[in-house]
């Protein structure tokens, strides 16, 4: 089983958009209260894959200490996954991860944590089971798996269940986000115990207090918090001190926008109705 390996990444800057009819400004990002990125290794385990959309492919990931640097066993890290960008779309992911150090206040508060973006060069004929897909509609590929190692200041990253051989004909780069482990998706059913719709719209406030707008607001996208003995406690709201029981993700097509708090904020309150088909499965004119 090969090894690929990867360095961190420097996430694509996106310019905000302007609307030249406000006269506001776009928000400034916050300071970062995190240290500088140090050289340390990360050596992760690739399990099965447990999400999929546009941009990329979501695995479990379990740490291997002892591939990992030493002073990781006296850090609390909690479980993990890896976005792994699709064939073509490294960019797509370099831009989700400039929104997720836009956002670091609200990290493990409304969105998932997120420890860094991380590139390698992909080159032809290697072992690589995420884009084996797109080989095989090239008509390149062949049977076997595997997933990524680093060198300094990178993860390492291996997969050892199903595999496959992709062939790819030319060198493309690879983006990975490794980001918490949070929950699954809302249950839908007429007999919740819970209306989630107040705090789904104080989260998207949230976001909207920084001058982002999500743009992919859809069920897939809109997560439980995560639970169980090795999960991080929530981080408290830097505006409300509470927390929240859910996560936002996906932010390939996000954009920061001047347009303003509550133009954005109203962007989800119009959402809400249909929430009731969403989170209910209920008809739309339901009442």
């Amino acid at each position: 089983m090969s090894d690929i390996h990867l360095i961190r990444g420097k996430p694509r800057q996106n310019k905000p958009e302007i609307d030249e009819q406000c006269k506001d400004r776009p928000p400034k990002r916050l300071q970062s209260k995190l240290p500088s990125p140090g050289t340390m290794k990360l050596a992760l385990c690739l399990g099965k894959k447990i999400g999929s959309g546009a941009a990329g492919q979501v695995y479990e990931a379990t740490i291997q200490y002892d591939k990992s640097s030493p002073e990781l066993r006296d850090m609390a890290m909690p479980p993990l996954v890896v976005k792994i960008s699709r064939y073509s779309k490294a960019k797509s992911v370099a831009r989700e991860a400039y929104y997720y150090e836009e956002m670091e206040c609200l990290q493990g508060c409304v969105i998932p944590r997120y420890y860094g973006l991380y590139t390698a060069t992909i080159p032809a004929a290697c072992d690589f089971e995420p884009w084996s897909e797109v080989c095989r509609n090239q008509g390149s590929c062949r049977a076997h798996e595997s997933l990524v190692t680093p060198s300094e200041d990178t993860p390492v990253l291996n997969q050892s269940n199903q595999t496959l051989k992709t062939s790819c004909s030319c060198s493309s780069l690879l983006n990975i986000l490794i980001l918490e482990r949070v929950g699954g998706h809302l249950s839908l059913t007429r007999d919740r115990s819970d209306d989630p719709r107040l705090e789904l719209e104080e989260i998207y406030e949230h976001l909207a207090t920084l001058g982002v707008d999500h743009n992919d607001v859809r069920y897939r996208n809109i997560l439980q918090a995560p639970v169980g003995p090795d999960s991080l406690p929530p981080a408290l709201s830097p505006w409300t001190q509470d927390t929240y029981a859910y996560r936002i993700v996906d932010f390939d097509i996000a954009r920061k926008t001047n347009i303003g708090f509550s133009q954005l904020a109203s962007q989800f309150h119009q959402f809400h109705q249909s929430l009731n088909v969403l989170l209910y499965n209920l008809p739309r004119d339901y009442k």
